[in-house]
């Protein structure tokens, strides 16, 4: 072929390869990226059509249709008699999974002036799913015996020589010490005398039902009741006292305890940014307004009850202690779309009361479509960090090899005192003792032997499933370990609590799960089809424009190989 050619074929080589080349990595790297983002921060806003209803974003938010389930799985203890007389560590057997399928709604109460903001409730509602629990398992009728949360509530309460020496200021125990004097303590030393005559024991039997949804009264007014001492007639010498300690115990009485308080409940609202200026922060949570018995947030930050670190350079400087009560993040229903391996993701949990952040943990695939796992890092829950020292409170008791009076609880444990509580007439809100960390005391720190039974692995660890171009979440497992703060103490009346070990002591763990639906995957599908063919033929293009090119340098060398052996002749 003579020269002519090559050239003729190289230029074009040449030129073609350099147009497939540019133009594939300009569309690929330029073009493409700025028109996804806008398409999907187009549709990723929460607000309403020119018509007045809903967009079609809006209206799959208020319904989502993730298939979502509930499972929890319960304790019974098996030892209570070494527990309480022994000191030995707890024996418990682990039932379930009782699961709940449940329906999530989300009501629209009003729009922002601006649209910019949007208030709405969610709304839970959970129907037992016999077919996907434990054989044979029904939550009516299946009991379990746990640590009686309103038996710890009064012995903590019930003031001591200790306490009354320095009560803290504006507290039960100050209102009570007030009226106390030597005679009053030396009786209030016999009501501990008193319970174990009238086999009060701080666990209870209760069905499953109970500890989670219909909750359970206390069986210790009634004993009281029973034995003509409700209103603790060991303290006849101090009538005002007996008063306020009766009041108390009838008050309690009539608490119901359990843990799912807003099944099929509305109980407050959000505040959250519908993303109308800022795609990006779409569902982020602001605020939230509570009822009566449920606080508000204050300022766009968490109640300061719930987080009320003392602010002490040596100890937590008031920037940590502040970022404790930061709300961030949305509520885990949906996520930021072109998210990468580097992107933190925060979200509000109401269920600890406090925001996490969540971190890259592998690579997924979740019913054919490729996503992201992020975890819970080992930060999180970690105290030692002075970034979470917001989230310490001074031990009211030991734990573990921790003293009374600690600044805080081991890592992996969340003290939930401040945010969980009940309300009393006359009394106020009286935190209950509540830790939460994660399934089987995975990830803490402490005597890792207080539940010899427990085997904690990886599996124990919340995760979230997201395809990252659209944010879509794709799985998640929301787990955690909700348990009773019983602490030893020398100045206790209760000789259970001079011989019990110290500890968080489990009474159930749960796994929310929300999977996508076939529907959801088929319209994320055909919403991702051209999104993952566009790019598939920009770089077929910048691969094809390479190999012309190379090509071309082919055709040249030879074209200019031919010249010189001509010349050589």
């Amino acid at each position: 072929m003579g020269k002519c050619c090559y050239c003729s074929f190289g230029w074009v080589s040449l030129v073609l390869g350099l147009i497939l080349l540019i133009g594939g990595l300009v569309v690929q790297l330029a073009v493409m990226p700025p028109m996804i983002t806008s398409t999907l921060d187009d549709f990723k806003v929460l607000g309403l059509n020119p018509d007045g209803t809903p967009n079609d974003f809006t209206q799959a938010w208020v319904s989502p249709n993730y298939i979502a389930s509930t499972e929890f799985y319960v304790f019974d203890y098996a030892n209570t008699g070494g527990i309480m007389n022994r000191g030995s560590y707890p024996d418990m057997d682990e039932k379930g999974p009782y699961n709940y399928k449940t329906a999530i709604t989300n009501e629209v109460v009003s729009w922002g002036e601006d649209g910019e903001t949007v208030n709405y409730y969610q709304k839970f509602v959970y129907y037992f799913d016999k077919d996907n629990s434990c054989k044979g398992c029904d939550p009516k009728v299946d009991t379990v015996k746990v640590p009686d949360i309103i038996y710890q509530l009064i012995v903590n309460i019930l003031p001591t020589k200790e306490i009354c020496r320095k009560p803290a200021k504006d507290s039960l125990d100050e209102k009570i010490c007030d009226m106390v004097n030597d005679d009053l303590l030396d009786n209030i030393e016999k009501g501990g005398i008193l319970f174990s005559l009238l086999n009060i024991e701080p666990f209870i039997t209760v069905t499953v039902d109970q500890l989670l949804f219909s909750g359970y009264t206390t069986p210790i007014v009634d004993s009281l009741k029973e034995a003509d001492l409700f209103a603790f007639t060991f303290l006849n010498d101090q009538p005002e006292v007996q008063w306020a300690v009766g009041n108390l115990s009838e008050a309690l009485g009539q608490v119901p305890i359990n843990y799912i308080q807003n099944n099929n409940t509305l109980d407050f609202y959000y505040t959250a940014d519908t993303g109308k200026s800022n795609p990006a922060r779409t569902g982020f949570v602001t605020g939230f307004t509570g009822t009566p018995d449920y606080p508000s947030s204050e300022d766009g930050k968490l109640p300061l009850k719930w987080w009320d670190a003392k602010v002490d350079d040596r100890y937590c400087p008031e920037q940590f202690a502040e970022k404790a009560r930061k709300i961030d993040g949305t509520i885990g229903d949906f996520y930021q779309s072109y998210i990468t391996k580097q992107t933190e993701i925060p979200i509000y949990i109401s269920d600890i009361c406090r925001t996490v952040t969540l971190s890259y943990g592998s690579d997924i695939n979740v019913k054919g479509v490729d996503g992201y796992r992020f975890t819970f890092g080992d930060d999180v829950f970690n105290s030692k960090l002075a970034d979470n020292c917001g989230y310490c409170k001074e031990l009211p008791r030991d734990f573990h090899s921790l003293p009374e009076g600690s600044r805080c609880l081991p890592s992996g444990y969340l003290d939930l005192s401040g945010c969980m509580s009940i309300p009393i007439p006359d009394y106020g809100d009286l935190a209950l003792p509540v830790i939460a960390s994660l399934p089987h005391f995975h990830m803490t720190d402490g005597e890792t032997k207080f539940a010899p039974r427990f085997k904690p692995t990886d599996d124990d660890a919340p995760t979230i499933d997201i395809e990252p171009m659209s944010g879509t979440l794709l799985n998640a497992q929301e787990k955690m370990q909700i348990n009773l703060y019983i602490g030893q103490s020398r100045h206790t009346a209760f000789n259970s609590l001079k011989v019990q070990r110290s500890g968080a002591y489990p009474l159930f763990w749960l796994n929310k799960t929300a999977l996508i639906d076939q529907n959801d995957l088929n319209m994320l599908n055909q919403s991702m089809a051209p999104m993952n063919i566009v790019p598939i033929i920009c770089w077929s293009a910048v691969g094809v424009g390479a190999a012309l090119l190379v090509i071309s340098i082919i055709l040249f060398c030879c074209s200019c190989s031919g010249k010189k052996d001509k010349k050589d002749e």
